[in-house]
């Protein structure tokens, strides 16, 4: 059985096994897609290999607490993959245990007084996870917050698409990943309120940033996004069908980077035809204002007191003592007149 095709590993205490095989048999019996060692590898198959290539394969993890497990140097080193690698975690208490530190911010599903409530949250959770592939953040994304407010303020609109245009340099993709990461934040909580910020199901990351991006290649992503990596095998006019079809269950968004450099008339006719109803937004970020029927919002340079705030900020991390440019008002202003305030520049 292809391991590429398994989504949740499930790490335990080979002393927990019993509980392991019956929550795997459980989790089968509702069609969730998961690898555990004890009915997933093969006769013949070197163990510690077969683990180290599901651990890497598998999307997500769902490790049984206990007692035993976290007391497990194997489970132990399985959980520091996971957090490392950035998976969904999806903590099982089976018995009681002090919770190992770096899930302690994870909710988890307790087994310990009634197995079939346990099982019924852990579902739900399984079931309800945001599904994305986005890329970092920004760490030293700093101010735009006019910007950030008009991003959302699109995403909450009747609009379909929401273009940030702007000159190269200028910040464009780190604003649309700024924002993304804040529409994800609030995806992953359920408790949290915000009427400004819209929630997604999904996030779908495509960019056109040093490659040639055709309707094949965003057909592809949304696909494997989405969690249907079969339909990428399908003609382009079938899969296009399928992927328009999932599109339509879930409450997505679509960010196509770097727009200004895609040269396949089909992305461009994909996106201006996203399905109704209105559950699918495509935030775009393009160098040129070229897309009707859409919310845009212009980036220009930053002001002088986030320029300020990001030079003393890119001088710290590099190791670097950049007092003396800040210091002198006629050296800096210089400086920002240069650049026009474009914080790649």
């Amino acid at each position: 059985m292809a391991r590429q095709n398994k989504k949740i590993f499930i790490s335990y205490s080979d002393k927990d096994k019993e509980f392991a095989l019956q929550l795997a048999n459980d989790l089968r019996l509702e069609e969730v897609n998961i690898w555990i060692a004890k009915l997933d590898i093969a006769a013949g198959e070197k163990w510690d290999r077969a683990i180290e290539e599901a651990l890497k394969f598998c999307k997500d993890f769902l490790v049984i607490l206990s007692p035993n497990s976290i007391n497990s140097d194997n489970v132990r080193d399985e959980i520091d993959f996971a957090v490392q690698e950035k998976k969904r975690i999806f903590p099982v208490l089976h018995k009681k245990c002090e919770i190992p530190f770096r899930l302690r911010r994870i909710e988890y599903s307790d087994f310990t007084s009634d197995y079939d409530s346990g099982l019924k949250h852990l579902l739900k959770a399984i079931k309800s996870a945001v599904l994305e592939k986005l890329p970092d953040k920004d760490i030293d994304f700093i101010g735009r917050e006019d910007e950030i407010k008009r991003v959302h303020e699109g995403l909450k609109s009747d609009y379909n698409i929401i273009t940030i245009d702007g000159m190269g340099g200028i910040g464009k993709t780190s604003l649309a990943l700024e924002v993304a990461h804040e529409c994800l934040a609030a995806s992953q909580n359920p408790t949290f309120v915000n009427n400004d910020v819209q929630k997604f199901e999904a996030f779908i990351w495509t960019s056109a940033k040093d490659r040639e991006l055709t309707i094949n290649d965003v057909l592809d992503t949304i696909a494997r996004t989405l969690e249907y990596p079969l339909l990428t095998r399908l003609p382009l006019e079938e899969k296009r069908h399928e992927v328009v079809k999932h599109l339509q269950e879930k409450r997505c968004l679509l960010i196509v980077d770097n727009f200004e450099t895609v040269t396949d008339d089909a992305v461009r006719d994909f996106i201006l035809k996203l399905p109704e109803p209105n559950n699918v937004k495509c935030l775009i970020t393009n160098r040129v204002q070229n897309l009707e029927k859409a919310w845009t919002v212009s980036l220009r340079g930053m002001t002088e007191d986030e320029a300020l705030l990001l030079i003393k900020n890119e001088g710290d991390r590099l190791g670097i003592n950049l007092d003396a440019l800040v210091a002198d008002e006629r050296n800096f202003q210089h400086f920002y007149d240069a650049t026009g305030g474009a914080p790649l520049a």
